[in-house]
């Protein structure tokens, strides 16, 4: 898996406590912390300076590099570059072989529901549509001009670009969004159980005022959409 969820773990207990009390399990491994579930792989970093973002990993990032450093600031890692999309989401670049997709738990979903991607509200659509084409992503939903677009790359990850003031709920760059088919109700009530503290409680696309939508945040402040379709 070339494609990792990044979050910082000041209090490694606290967040893998957050996550495995949503469904995700602890996947083995001798140097680093990693949850998942069998839609995407997230890494807790217990470092200090760690920011949440992704981490896109390669052989090499140095043709990509080149095209990069003329419209963003890049800082140098021991195996790879960190660089920021625009919009606050911190992308590490990696110069190694990714994590096995065996480390994936095999069909077993989270409580969340359907993993959509990482959700990005974006300052400046067409700047953000050129930084992550460079990274390998493509448009597959929408076109420039328009209010939200989906890009994907090879391993199928999404990422949706909001334009600012589009949606009627609080937004946190990064986030990750979970969409439900009308499930969502029972979702929630199982986020409740599970003593998961709700940053919002979204009613507003609901006609009976009902709450079908809400917003969480993992310990490191990394947003979780909740949402129907």
């Amino acid at each position: 898996m070339n494609t990792v969820i990044h979050t910082p773990a000041r209090n490694l207990q606290k967040s893998l406590a957050f996550y495995q009390k949503l469904g995700f399990q602890l996947v083995p491994d001798d140097q680093t912390q990693f949850i998942a579930d069998s839609q995407m792989l997230v890494e807790l970093n217990t470092n200090h300076f760690a920011r949440p973002g992704l981490k896109l990993y390669k052989e090499s990032w140095m043709e990509e590099i080149e095209k990069l450093q003329s419209i963003r600031k890049l800082f140098f890692l021991e195996n790879g570059f960190l660089i920021n999309d625009g919009n606050g989401c911190w992308v590490y670049l990696v110069e190694a072989i990714g994590p096995g997709m065996s480390a994936l738990p095999v069909d077993q979903k989270s409580w969340l529901g359907n993993f959509f991607g990482l959700s990005l509200e974006a300052a400046d659509m067409e700047d953000s549509v050129r930084f992550w084409s460079i990274l390998g992503f493509s448009l597959k939903q929408g076109k420039i001009g328009d209010s939200y677009l989906v890009m994907e790359n090879s391993e199928s990850f999404p990422i949706s670009l909001m334009q600012p003031l589009s949606c009627p709920h609080l937004f946190f760059n990064p986030s990750l969004t979970f969409f439900n088919s009308g499930k969502n109700v029972e979702i929630i009530q199982r986020v409740r159980e599970a003593d998961i503290p709700i940053t919002e409680e979204i009613s507003y696309f609901s006609k009976g005022g009902e709450v079908d939508n809400i917003i969480i945040r993992d310990p490191a402040g990394y947003g979780l959409f909740v949402f129907n379709d």
